[in-house]
């Protein structure tokens, strides 16, 4: 009987920590961050949608850049002058 007593206090204890525990992954789970001052693109607050719309922009003024220039007939010869 004065065992079993004894057992008492080491169980509700395990149960206590497991509560803590349990509280805590829940606010961990819960948690959501606070944004200050948030670095900008183009005056936007960056976010996914932003980032991809900005490479999107700067990727096709490459792609029309390099197909103006490959399409206005400019040519060099083997030591790299100009020819018109």
């Amino acid at each position: 009987m004065n065992a079993e007593n004894a057992e008492k206090p080491a169980l509700y204890k395990q149960i206590q920590q497991a509560k803590v525990l349990l509280q805590q992954v829940d606010e961990s789970i819960h948690f959501h961050e606070l944004i200050h001052k948030p670095v900008k693109v183009m005056g936007y607050p960056t976010t996914q949608n932003v980032v991809s719309s900005a490479l999107g922009i700067i990727l096709t003024g490459f792609v029309l850049a390099g197909k103006g220039f490959s399409g206005a007939g400019i040519a060099y010869d083997l030591q790299g002058w100009f020819n018109y």
